[in-house]
């Protein structure tokens, strides 16, 4: 027969073994029934976007480093229709001053997008402005329909807004429109604008038929020249800012049209031409 002290030993042994295995689980399930019944609060503060006031600060957003956030057509000053009239009205700029060679009229399938783009980098408080979304300061169809010198004459009314939720806080920002427009023939061509002028700042087109890759090089470089010139021309006028010069690669397919803002600092508008398309774009 077990002495009684041995059993009471050995029953000691085995509950403090057991409270071991079973404490840690009934500490856990204790914690989280205590969390269970906490709620947490953050604390959040509107972001704001400070959009541009200009049209130049708009183009030198778009030669820097930036993102894209495509937004709901309230926070944007043109309606969707407004944006399809501006970029037609764009495209007869363009076929007037001998760039773009089809008929507006006839690119008759188009989508229209509102998106902010904003700077990677703080924003500067200068030349910026903040206001709510919806607000607007320019009435009805008055965007598209204005002309570039008009348009340039408003820059100063364009206004800004708060936009949505991001996580990068107080940035350069504009609204763009992306617009793309086709014809029953394949041919299309796809725009940006600026929202608070109607404004073109960049496209793209492309149209159905033979490339001139097989041309001379001659004949290249004369069509290519000849291209930018009224290029810039068209542009020094349409954005109201001086043109310096246009530098020419090794190769005649693209050239870049330097500008400057009104703060003398440079832009560089870059062009793609071949017989059959073209591209301009900043950079």
């Amino acid at each position: 027969m077990k002495h009684p002290l041995t059993v009471f030993c050995a029953a000691g042994t085995a509950l403090v073994l057991a409270a071991g295995f079973f404490l840690p689980k009934a500490l856990f399930a204790l914690r989280d029934e205590q969390l269970a019944q906490q709620a947490s609060a953050y604390s959040t503060e509107q972001v704001k976007f400070q959009a541009s006031t200009r049209l130049s600060d708009t183009l030198l957003l778009l030669s820097e480093s930036y993102s894209t956030l495509y937004v709901d057509a309230s926070y944007a000053r043109m309606s969707p229709e407004d944006a399809h009239a501006a970029a037609v009205k764009g495209l007869e700029a363009l076929r007037q001053a001998g760039i773009f060679d089809g008929d507006p009229a006839a690119f008759t399938a188009y989508t229209v997008s509102p998106m902010m783009l904003f700077a990677n980098s703080f924003a500067s408080p200068s030349s910026h402005s903040t206001v709510e979304k919806g607000s607007s300061s320019l009435a009805g169809s008055s965007a598209a329909a204005a002309s570039p010198a008009e348009a340039s004459s408003s820059e100063a009314q364009s206004t800004a807004f708060s936009g949505p939720s991001s996580p990068f806080s107080a940035k350069v920002s504009a609204v763009l429109w992306e617009c793309t427009l086709s014809t029953d023939s394949s041919s299309s061509v796809y725009l940006t604008l600026d929202d608070a002028t109607g404004l073109i700042l960049t496209v793209s087109y492309w149209k159905e038929g033979p490339s001139d890759y097989s041309s001379p090089l001659s004949v290249r470089w004369k069509n290519l020249k000849a291209f930018c010139d009224k290029s810039a021309t068209f542009f020094t006028s349409y954005y109201s800012l001086p043109t310096s010069s246009i530098q020419y690669g090794d190769y005649p397919d693209s050239a870049e049209i330097i500008l400057y803002t009104e703060d003398q600092q440079s832009l560089s508008l870059f062009v793609s031409y071949t017989s059959n398309s073209f591209y301009f774009w900043f950079n």
